[in-house]
């Protein structure tokens, strides 16, 4: 039963260390100086080991020097930024080398790992700004999330449980609400998948030969209504 209860807690303290990407990890029991501390802290800082990360917004490369500037946002649990925590402010990552800037393009999510440098005079915007800066040692890129643009989706209200056409086997929301997307035609020709199918687009021209034409009388009455009677 012991050694059982041992090989669960083993297997758990390893996933635990798996959490946090590879490139990220450091030594076990290596503190970590935090982002809200280097802003305040003086030099006693230097050289300690420190994991940030954020949303890049610039790339400077210097002769022998690479400056990624970064927008800090508070890591979660497995080192990545989460971006919809408010951020303290900016940060500087060095890498001591030359990196193509298409490595670290604008709006990339990113954590570093390294030591704690000076900070760095800057500017955001017309503003002068100190930015705290981190001697790269490694980092880790994220994924890329896509964000679609529902400007042009609607709820269809009809569709759903309120339709007066529903019914408990044909319901659309088996799985979640249901969605129409709008989509607009230059051509509004219609073609259903088969080259035999094709109905040319309607145009707004009436259709002369539908109109009903007004009533002729009959030659006879026509004379009968124009004689004179002579006296």
């Amino acid at each position: 039963m012991l050694v059982r209860a041992f090989v669960v807690i083993f297997a758990l303290s390893l996933s635990a260390c798996a959490i946090v990407p590879e490139p990220l990890q450091v030594p076990e029991n290596t503190p970590l100086v935090g982002y809200n501390k280097a802003v305040v802290a003086g030099d006693d800082i230097l050289g300690k080991s420190a994991r940030w990360g954020g949303i890049i917004t610039n790339v400077e490369n210097k002769p022998e020097q690479t400056l990624i500037e970064v927008v800090y946002f508070p890591l979660n649990h497995y080192g990545k930024p989460n971006a919809s925590e408010e951020t303290p402010g900016r940060f500087k990552a060095v890498i001591n080398k030359f990196v193509d800037p298409i490595m670290f393009e604008e709006g990339r999510t990113v954590t570093f790992v390294g030591k704690v440098g000076k900070p760095l005079a800057g500017m955001v915007g017309e503003q002068p700004y100190m930015f705290p800066s981190l001697t790269v040692d490694n980092y880790y890129k994220w994924r890329r999330q896509r964000l679609y643009d529902t400007s042009t989706v609607f709820f269809d209200f009809y569709s759903g449980w309120y339709s007066p056409f529903y019914h408990p086997y044909w319901s659309p929301w088996r799985f979640g609400p249901s969605v129409r997307m709008i989509r607009t035609y230059k051509d509004p020709a219609y073609w259903s998948g088969s080259k035999n199918n094709y109905r040319p687009p309607a145009t707004n021209r009436p259709n002369m030969s539908a109109r009903p034409q007004p009533r002729q009388q009959p030659p006879s009455s026509r004379n009968k209504a124009v004689r004179r009677h002579d006296p």
